[in-house]
């Protein structure tokens, strides 16, 4: 297993060392499940008589999973925490450790090689690698699978206050930061520069992790980087804290261009007065966000207990982060690979309507 930064919240910290959870890269085969006599079956496909859940049988010790989230500061990893707290707290099949990750990208290598169990990522790089299109040609695979929708992460193109950088062309020979190489950060940023008819050769870019963009510009390394993420982003508060920003104004011509060109993606308006000095509203793209797997890590029975444990508890990680309100047990709007075999079970347990090309082969 590659080698990677682990970082639990010091919350959920306490718990699991009291669990004695392994550690992620401990792959295990989808468990079967006993279920009761057949008079179960027709209690789950009307869910009158008795709740499906409790017709199942669990496992005779948990199954400990690993989370492909984000980086240690970032929003999937503190909603990550909160629902692995949950999880940990509540379920009676599964463990869960969260991995600190540097992205979209890093978490769908990580589920191709077995290292993580369930991976958060966007939309747009979730649809290339399933339709192995894009950046993901002849690369991807159909077994991805979605679960939750997570909420949209708006691209933030921060410059400094006073550098008349008001657009896309104004970057042209400045100093550039957009994520690391193959991430989710810097293919939504390469998108906007070429949807603006421009090109990293165009620029001096730089592909740093995010989490160093706000000292990279203090410190005069960079005129500008992109940073999708769900607004408020805490790195972007603090710098605005300590120095004086500006984040891009997109036009309406440009954004709807851009929407034309790439699927997974939406217009987006950061309200005004969401970070220090922002006194009007900003108009921009974000990519939706959310949770994925394989087919074959879980099999129906257990992925469908596992967003039990998850939604049954949400009162317990609703409030882990500022943008878990979103986050519902009906909201699947934002979705564009198809669900897992299990969650289609329990939306559709939860009343919601599923789009067709959402339920995949294995549930039809």
């Amino acid at each position: 297993m590659k080698k990677m930064f682990r970082k639990n919240l010091t919350l959920v910290l306490g718990i699991f060392m009291a669990l004695g959870l392994t550690a992620c890269g401990t792959k295990e085969a989808p468990q079967e499940t006993a279920t009761a006599a057949p008079a179960t079956s027709a209690a789950a496909e009307s869910n009158t008589e008795e709740d499906y859940l409790d017709t199942l049988t669990p496992p005779s010790s948990k199954r400990a999973l690993c989370v492909g989230t984000g980086s240690s500061s970032g929003a999937w990893y503190i909603i990550g925490g909160g629902m692995a707290n949950a999880v940990n707290l509540n379920s009676g099949w599964f463990t869960v450790t969260n991995e600190a990750a540097s992205g979209g990208g890093e978490n769908l290598r990580n589920l191709e090689e077995g290292n993580v169990d369930i991976i958060m990522l966007n939309c747009d790089m979730g649809y290339y690698y399933y339709t192995s299109t894009d950046s993901y040609t002849g690369a991807g695979s159909d077994s991805l699978r979605s679960m939750i929708a997570l909420p949209s992460s708006a691209m933030h193109i921060v410059v400094k206050a006073g550098s008349k950088i008001t657009s896309i062309a104004d970057l042209k020979g400045k100093n550039v930061a957009v994520g690391t190489a193959g991430s989710g950060y810097e293919s939504f940023a390469s998108k906007v520069i070429a949807s603006a008819g421009m090109s990293y050769d165009d620029m001096k870019v730089q592909m740093i992790n995010p989490s160093q963009m706000a000292d990279a510009m203090k410190n005069g390394q960079i005129d500008a980087f992109f940073y999708p993420v769900q607004a408020p982003g805490s790195a972007i508060t603090e710098l605005a804290l300590s120095a004086d920003i500006e984040i891009m104004n997109l036009p309406s011509d440009f954004t709807e261009k851009f929407l034309n060109e790439h699927v997974g993606y939406v217009t987006y308006t950061i309200p005004a007065g969401t970070y220090k000095g922002q006194d009007s509203d900003i108009s921009t793209l974000a990519t939706g966000q959310f949770i994925a797997t394989d087919r074959e890590n879980f099999s129906e029975d257990e992925l469908y207990v596992l967003m039990r444990d998850i939604f049954d508890n949400r009162e317990e990680w609703v409030v882990s982060h500022n943008t878990c309100t979103e986050i519902t047990d009906t909201n699947i709007g934002s979705l564009i690979v198809p669900l897992h075999a299990g969650a289609v079970k329990f939306y559709r347990e939860r009343g919601v309507e599923i789009p067709e090309d959402l339920i995949p082969p294995e549930a039809k």
